[in-house]
């Protein structure tokens, strides 16, 4: 659902509103899980999005994370993380140059067979990633843009994200991941 601009200052004080009656992190991730969920039905149901399933192609590109959404994930999903400590610092030290990874370094360390083996607790930038472009667009070997446009402006997702990551802070995913394992 797209944003005018009489409405994303009301969307905006609206949404701050209600983030602070949550009492920590954990509250708000879960609040913004059921949230974004919520807006993407609409963005399927409506048809105006070209993702399907068993697609994949987002899961090559760099991913941030909110302050407390890594320790949601970890404490779910720490032994797959553990395998994968190799990669994930591949990841971490290549973020500047990210498309120069190999395709192979650049997935996500939770796809397997093309499904997100976390989907459940996937993180809210992947919940958030919709494409409302042509598919093919996706190909991250091809574009490194992945078919995600702003000809639609900004939706009420897009705003409910930039105020997360003002209120939460944020951080690569594969930093995140990473600094967990040196604990």
């Amino acid at each position: 659902m797209k944003c005018d601009i009489k409405n994303i200052k009301e969307a905006q004080q609206k949404l701050e509103k209600k983030l602070k009656r949550f009492k920590d992190n954990k509250e708000i991730i879960e609040y913004a899980r059921t949230y974004i969920d919520k807006r993407n039905q609409i963005s399927i149901k409506e048809k105006k999005v070209s993702c399907k399933k068993k697609c994949s192609h987002c899961c090559f590109i760099p991913v941030i994370v909110f302050s407390g959404e890594i320790d949601l994930i970890q404490g779910k999903h720490n032994k797959k993380i553990y395998q994968m400590r190799d990669t994930i610092e591949k990841q971490k030290d290549g973020l500047n140059n990210w498309y120069d990874l190999s395709f192979k370094t650049r997935k996500c360390i939770f796809l397997k067979k093309d499904e997100c083996t976390i989907y459940k607790d996937r993180p809210l930038m992947c919940r958030a990633h919709l494409v409302d472009n042509i598919s093919e667009k996706c190909d991250t070997t091809k574009y490194n843009d992945t078919g995600k446009t702003d000809k639609r402006g900004e939706t009420y997702r897009d705003l409910f994200l930039k105020i997360l990551e003002n209120k939460l802070g944020s951080e690569n995913f594969s930093r995140a991941l990473f600094s967990q394992l040196s604990k």
